[in-house]
Formats: structure tokens, C-alpha cells, sequence
């Protein structure tokens, strides 16, 4: 039988990966990547994740052309990204990345969704700038939340606090994450404008079904895309 030790090595060891898999999304959707984003995330952890990805299995072909786009970085190659990401998420037409936008009977920004993980963000004592407390519940911000969450199961000092973060990261990806990302995530992936975004959707949609079952959190899709559309509308 595995000593009290070794279960808390093991939840340590699994929120280190969870925290670097969940800081590569965020950052790979927050914004336009440009060269030094690219050769960052590329060179980094994020680049280690990737590869952890395709040798597990999660979608292990797009998890590889995106290391290899990002590990190029090619100044061509990364403004075709960038460019692709206005397309997609800033545009007339765009794929709104913001929970409101899913989660609402009358979806629109800032609304019901966004300040509910608002109020989890103050709770857990992180305040988004000023400047940026509209993109509270953008998918990069709630993908991040998600690493910070899981940073400090891996660092955490003690028995008890080792057992009691992973039910706030449990809660808080059942109420927020797991309940309109991983339809964002297949609506991109879809996307006929989308290249390098549909691996990158692909990999994060695979990996958050992966990551649901593995804590026993129920992935939500239902009525969301009749919703999506309407604010499109």
C-alpha cells in the first residue's frame, strides 16, 4: 500500500504537468503570437508539453506541427499565425473566445459568466489589471487560472493543503473550464480558416476531455452553438 508520502508525491507530480499543460493553452490563445512568443513557448515548457502530448497519445499529430511551427520560428510562418488569429477571434466573423459568449441565455460580453469567474479569481486572491479586467473570462485568462491553480498543488507544503487545492481546481474546471472550452476548442478545430489554430484546438480539446476524466468532471456541450451564433447575429 502506497504511503501518505507517496500520494502526496504523486498529486504533486501530476499538478506540475497540469500546470505547464494548462499555461501552454492559455498562452497559445490569449493573444497574436509574435516571434519571441513563438520562440518562448516553442523553446520552453510549452515545447516539453507538446512533445508529452504527442508521445501520449493526445492528438499526437497536431500536438507535433504545432511544436514544429512554433520551434521554426519563422518570422513569415509566425505572421501567418498571427494573422490567422485576427481571422478567427477579432474579426467580423469571429469565434467569440470570451465564457459569456457560450454560457448565456442572451450572450454577450462581460456578462453573467464573466463576473462569476471574476468573483473565483478574488476568492483565490488574483486581480486582473485593470486594463484587462474585460478578458476576465477570455479562454486564455481561464486556461491560466487553471495552471495557477494547479502551481500551487505542486508547491504546496503540506499534506493538507496538497488534498484541499485539487478540490478547488476540481470545482473550479467543472464550473468554468470543462463547460464551454472544449466546444470552443471543436469549433475551432472546424474552422476551415484555421491551420495552425485547428492543431493547437485540436490538442487542448483532447487534452481537457483527458484531464475531465481523470478528475471525474463532466464535460458540458450541449446548446451552446445555437447561442453562439445568435450573438454572431
Amino acid at each position: 500500500m502506497p504511503s501518505m508520502n507517496d500520494t502526496i508525491l504523486s498529486i504533486k507530480e501530476e499538478a506540475t504537468g497540469r500546470e505547464v499543460a494548462y499555461a501552454l493553452l492559455g498562452r497559445l490563445f490569449e493573444r497574436e503570437l509574435g516571434v519571441e512568443d513563438a520562440l518562448s513557448i516553442g523553446g520552453g515548457e510549452g515545447g516539453h508539453a507538446l512533445r508529452a502530448f504527442a508521445q501520449a497519445g493526445i492528438a499526437p499529430e497536431s500536438a507535433n506541427r504545432v511544436a514544429a511551427t512554433l520551434v521554426a520560428c519563422d518570422e513569415g510562418l509566425v505572421e501567418r499565425v498571427a494573422i490567422e488569429y485576427a481571422r478567427l477571434f477579432c474579426g467580423h466573423d469571429r469565434i467569440y473566445a470570451n465564457a459569456s459568449c457560450w454560457l448565456s441565455d442572451r450572450p454577450r460580453l462581460m456578462g453573467d459568466a464573466w463576473r462569476d469567474v471574476l468573483d473565483c479569481y478574488h476568492d483565490e486572491g488574483l486581480v486582473p489589471r485593470e486594463e484587462d479586467i474585460w478578458l476576465a473570462d477570455h479562454v486564455g485568462a481561464e486556461l491560466y487560472f487553471a495552471s495557477v491553480l494547479s502551481g500551487r498543488v505542486a508547491r504546496s507544503g503540506s499534506a493538507n493543503t496538497a488534498n484541499s487545492f485539487p478540490d478547488v481546481l476540481v470545482n473550479y474546471l467543472g464550473t468554468h473550464v470543462m463547460t464551454w472550452i472544449p466546444r470552443f476548442f471543436d469549433r475551432v478545430a472546424a474552422d476551415p480558416r484555421a491551420e495552425f489554430y485547428a492543431d493547437a484546438a485540436r490538442v487542448g480539446s483532447e487534452f481537457l476531455r483527458v484531464d475531465a476524466q481523470m478528475l471525474g468532471i463532466d464535460v458540458c456541450l450541449a446548446g451552446l452553438e445555437g447561442r453562439i451564433e445568435e450573438v454572431r447575429r
